[in-house]
C-alpha cells in the first residue's frame, strides 16, 4: 500500500468533544423548526373549523338568499389568508369568488383577511338582523367565529414575521462548516483510502438535517410548499359550499340586497362597469385547485392557465348592467369610484 497518509497523529478528542455541543444545536434548531410548522398545522385546522361552523350556523340563522354571499366571503378568507401568508396576489380565484369591484378592492387592501372579515361581519348583523326568526345569540356566536379567524390571522402572522433569529442559523452552520472541514485530519489517519467516502456521509447526513430545519422553518413559503395550502383551501371551499347547499362560483340569480353592503362598498359597486346579471362561474376558467379535485400546490403551468382563465372570465362577465341591476352611465374606473366616496364623506361632513 502507497504511504500516501499523514504520519502524524491528530487526536480525536477535540471532535468527540464538540460533536455533542453541534449535536445539541442541531437538535434544538431543528426543534424550534418543527415547532413552527406544527404551530403553523394547528392555526390552518382552526381556520377550516371555524369556516365549517361559519357555515353550519350560517344556514340556520341566515335566510337563504344570503346564503351564496355568506358562503363565497367564508371561502374568500381562506384564500386570501393563503395568498396574504405566501406573499402573492390572489388573481382568477378571488374573481370567481367576489364581483369584480370587490376583488379589486380586496386585492390594494394592506390585509385582504382582514377586509374579509369586516365584510363577514357587516353581513352577519345585517342579515340576522332581517330575521325575525332569529334572536342575537345567532349573530353573537358567527360574531364569535369571524373574531376567531381574526385570532388565527394574528397567529399565522406571528410566524410568518418572526422568524429563527439570523445568529442561531448562522453560528449553527459556520460551527457544523469547521468540524466537517477539520474531520478528515482526524479520519484519514485510521481510515486511509476510505476517508472520503465516510466523510461524504457524515457530511450528508449532518448538513441534510440542518436543511431540513431551513425548510420546515418557513411552513407558509409558496417555493418550499411544506404545508399544503391550497389543498387545505379546497378542502375548506367544498365543506362550506356543501354545508350551505351552495353552487360553485358566484351566483348571481338573485341580485344582492343592496343594504347589506356597507356605504363604501355600495359607493364601488354603483360605479362598477361589470354586470350583476351574468353566468355562473364555470368551473374549466377557474382555478383548478379550489373548484377542482385538489391536487396539490399550483404549478407555474397552473398559473399560467389561472392569468388565462381570468381573462376568458374577465371577457365573459362584462356586460350593461351594474351590481344592483341598474343601468351603468359609462366604463367607471377604481378612481372615479374612489372619487365618488371622497365626495359623499365630504358632504357627509
Amino acid at each position: 500500500m502507497p504511504q500516501w497518509h499523514i504520519d502524524a497523529y491528530i487526536s480525536p478528542l477535540p471532535h468527540q468533544l464538540m460533536s455533542s455541543a453541534l449535536g445539541l444545536l442541531l437538535v434544538f434548531r431543528t426543534n424550534a423548526a418543527y415547532d413552527r410548522f406544527w404551530e403553523a398545522r394547528k392555526v390552518w385546522g382552526s381556520v377550516t373549523n371555524n369556516c365549517r361552523n361559519l357555515a353550519r350556523t350560517g344556514r340556520i340563522a341566515l335566510d337563504r338568499k344570503y346564503h351564496a354571499r355568506f358562503s363565497m366571503l367564508v371561502i374568500s378568507f381562506s384564500v386570501t389568508l393563503r395568498a396574504h401568508l405566501q406573499r402573492v396576489v390572489v388573481s382568477t380565484e378571488l374573481e370567481a369568488l367576489l364581483p369584480s369591484w370587490e376583488a379589486d378592492q380586496v386585492r390594494m387592501n394592506s390585509c385582504p383577511p382582514a377586509l374579509i372579515a369586516m365584510k363577514l361581519t357587516h353581513l352577519i348583523n345585517e342579515a340576522v338582523g332581517k330575521n325575525e326568526q332569529r334572536s342575537d345569540f345567532y349573530a353573537l356566536y358567527l360574531e364569535q367565529l369571524v373574531g376567531e379567524l381574526i385570532n388565527c390571522l394574528g397567529m399565522a402572522e406571528r410566524i410568518l414575521l418572526t422568524p429563527v433569529p439570523a445568529s442561531y442559523s448562522r453560528h449553527t452552520s459556520r460551527f457544523l462548516s469547521l468540524y466537517t472541514f477539520t474531520l478528515p485530519f482526524v479520519l484519514v489517519h485510521e481510515l486511509e483510502y476510505f476517508t472520503v467516502p465516510a466523510i461524504g456521509a457524515i457530511c450528508w447526513t449532518l448538513f441534510s438535517i440542518e436543511e431540513i430545519g431551513h425548510l420546515i422553518e418557513e411552513p407558509f413559503s409558496a417555493t418550499s410548499k411544506q404545508l399544503p395550502l391550497r389543498r387545505m383551501t379546497t378542502t375548506i371551499a367544498r365543506d362550506v359550499r356543501s354545508l350551505l347547499q351552495t353552487k360553485d362560483g358566484m351566483d348571481f340569480d338573485t341580485l344582492l340586497d343592496e343594504d347589506l353592503l356597507s356605504t363604501e362598498d355600495r359607493i364601488l359597486a354603483e360605479n362598477a362597469p361589470q354586470s350583476t346579471k351574468v353566468q355562473s362561474f364555470v368551473p374549466s376558467l377557474a382555478a383548478p385547485s379550489i373548484w377542482g379535485p385538489g391536487k396539490g400546490d399550483e404549478t407555474k403551468e397552473d398559473m399560467e392557465g389561472d392569468e388565462q382563465g381570468g381573462e376568458a372570465k374577465r371577457r365573459g362577465l362584462v356586460g350593461g348592467r351594474t351590481f344592483f341591476g341598474k343601468k351603468s352611465n359609462g366604463p367607471a374606473t377604481a378612481a372615479s369610484a374612489a372619487a365618488t366616496l371622497q365626495s359623499t364623506e365630504r358632504m357627509n361632513i
